[in-house]
């Protein structure tokens, strides 16, 4: 007999930035822009020592804002679609069906109907408040946890600890 575990859900445009907050800073942007950083950084300590008759230019350290600066546009940016998608198509956040069978994952709402199978998925991610199913890198379904009980909670772990073994599972 097929499992079947559904979840009805709203997402206010306020978790919805918070969620891909979330995805955003566990992305691979993130990272790089990190070790862009490190590089500039000891780029910029490393001449300054190299060049020790000089004076410590303060304009050279401005090099290492730089991933900052590319960060806080990244996120603007995401920001601005996520509200400008959330405004746009309200009917995909609200009030929506989760349906999750041993083979496919399923959303249903106004006017709208997805089904994928779980291959096609790379992985799954518990946080604080999401689980977080990826579709791949940079894209994910967010279940918000605050909206459930323990005991849907419970079920949905034990659930995703069973999905075929190409989905990596990664909960706490």
């Amino acid at each position: 007999m097929e499992r079947e575990i559904v979840i009805n859900q709203s997402l206010s445009e306020e978790k919805l930035l918070k969620a891909s907050a979330q995805i955003l800073l566990s992305g691979r942007i993130f990272i790089y822009l990190l070790i862009l950083f490190i590089v500039l950084l000891l780029n910029t300590i490393g001449s300054t020592y190299i060049n020790e008759e000089e004076e410590v230019d303060v304009f050279s350290f401005f090099q290492c804002a730089i991933p900052f600066i590319v960060a806080v546009i990244v996120f603007y940016a995401v920001k601005k679609a996520v509200r400008k998608n959330y405004k746009k198509n309200t009917r995909y956040f609200l009030n929506v069906t989760l349906s999750f069978t041993d083979d496919t994952f399923k959303t249903e709402g106004k006017d709208f109907q997805n089904s994928m199978p779980w291959e096609n998925y790379k992985r799954i991610k518990e946080t604080k408040d999401w689980f977080l199913i990826y579709m791949n890198q940079n894209q994910a379904q967010m279940v918000d946890k605050t909206a459930l009980s323990e005991q849907q909670i419970q079920e949905l772990k034990i659930f995703f600890r069973t999905l075929p073994p190409k989905v990596k599972v990664y909960l706490k």
